[in-house]
């Protein structure tokens, strides 16, 4: 008799600790919740390169849901992200019985292989045909203020195909200007990047290389 009452109040007690917590949850539920993330965001090829990313959510009383964190951090990913995390429907968290806020830390695995099969950004009128127009471009400007005639023009295409300059090696205040007035003309006149069909946020790398006269 006392071997079985030790054993109702042992049972009673771990039922009782487990009520004392209970993590908040999304009521689709985690494995659904981070699927129609990867099939309704355009998540930058960086993310796959490194096979996933971990978000923190904070859920309060009232079910109230935030994005508190991204690791690693990207802000144009972070605000796209947000808004998503902050329009789905979750069940708050309980201690003791009562809701309470709680945070809550979510990783989500991306497949890697993805990346080879990746649509890279390109002009709209080839490759070619751009580099033939930044050249006449460039001669058309006071050139010879360059200081180099080797440069990396690096800058992002995004999900709309508009550029964004991110550097210039080797720097050059002259011919970061002119680039600048080139690929402003330039903008949304790319074919983005893109994964399974989505358009991505995307780098591009564009060599330039030019011969300046002597005349």
């Amino acid at each position: 008799m006392k071997k079985t009452l030790l054993l109702i109040l042992f049972s009673t007690s771990l039922i009782i600790n487990a009520q004392q917590s209970v993590a908040p949850y999304p009521k689709q539920g985690i494995e659904m919740l981070t699927k129609e993330l990867q099939e309704k965001l355009s998540i930058p090829p960086s993310y796959y390169e490194k096979e996933g990313f971990t978000m923190q959510v904070t859920v309060d009383s009232l079910s109230n849901v935030k994005l508190t964190s991204l690791d690693p951090y990207a802000s144009f990913f972070y605000k796209e992200l947000k808004k998503f995390v902050e329009n789905t429907e979750w069940v708050a968290g309980k201690n003791n019985g009562l809701e309470n806020t709680q945070m809550v830390l979510i990783p989500v695995k991306l497949d890697k292989e993805k990346l080879a099969n990746m649509e890279k950004a390109h002009p709209k009128e080839g490759l070619n045909a751009f580099y033939e127009s930044f050249v006449k471009y460039i001669f058309t400007t006071y050139y010879r203020s360059f200081k180099y005639s080797s440069y990396k023009v690096i800058f992002e295409v995004d999900e709309k195909g508009k550029i964004k300059i991110s550097d210039i090696q080797p720097a050059d205040g002259a011919f970061r200007f002119e680039v600048t007035r080139f690929l402003e003309r330039k903008t949304e006149l790319w074919t983005p990047a893109k994964i399974d069909g989505k358009p991505v946020k995307s780098t591009f790398t564009l060599p330039i290389k030019f011969q300046l006269g002597s005349n």
